[in-house]
Parts: structure tokens; sequence; C-alpha cells
């Protein structure tokens, strides 16, 4: 069954708005106790991408975006699959963006993103 949601409400933690973001426009999501920071993608911005803190934690946001794809590398992290380049030092995954970020993989996740992701 395909999922027809292309859009997720995020309540920015810092100007109590929410925002409409587009799914695949999700570069990661990086959870933080009871806050995430979602990295999102935007060409106009210098950096290549925007951050969006929002004031609920990663579980919260975890079915929405797993149901598209993206993949949860670590307790921390759910990464959108399109933008993994490849590993760096064996634990972590380099996303191919501007400004090359680094992401934790479990060592149970690690053997799944070698087979189906890595290149």
């Amino acid at each position: 069954m395909k999922n027809n949601i292309k859009q997720i409400g995020i309540a920015d933690k810092k100007d109590a708005v929410i925002y409409l973001v587009r799914i695949k426009k999700i570069i990661y999501v990086k959870g933080d106790g009871n806050s995430v920071r979602f990295f999102i993608r935007d060409k106009r911005n210098p950096k290549g991408y925007y951050v969006l803190t929002a004031s609920k934690n990663l579980g919260y946001y975890a079915d929405t975006l797993l149901a598209h794809q993206f993949e949860r590398t670590h307790q921390s992290y759910i990464v959108n699959r399109k933008y993994v380049a490849e590993e760096v030092e064996g634990r972590k995954l380099k996303l191919r963006i501007p400004h090359e970020h680094e992401v934790l993989v479990s060592g149970d996740n690690r053997t799944t993103f070698k087979a189906g992701y890595l290149k």
C-alpha cells in the first residue's frame, strides 16, 4: 500500500509556529531527549539546508518517516535514504549534502546499510 502523505507538520520549538514540510526535503532527524532537530534541504540557503527544532521526541515522528524512504540508523537518528552517500570510519554515514554531515549507525543497522544503501 502506497503512503500518500507528502508533508509533515513540525511545531517549531523556538517560534511556536507549525511548519508544513515536504517529507522528501527532510535530510535527517536527530533526537535529543524531548526534542528533535530536522535538517531540511533548501537550495536557496547558503548552507544547503536549514534546521527546525521541535519539542516532540523522535518516536513521535518515527512512524510517519519510516513509512517513506527513511531508516532509523541509531536510537537518535532517522535518515532519508536518498541522501546517504558512504560509510565513514565504520560507525558513521556521510550524507550527500553541502557541508557533509556524519550520522551514527548502530552495529545492528550497519549490515543493512552496507547491503542496501552504500555505494
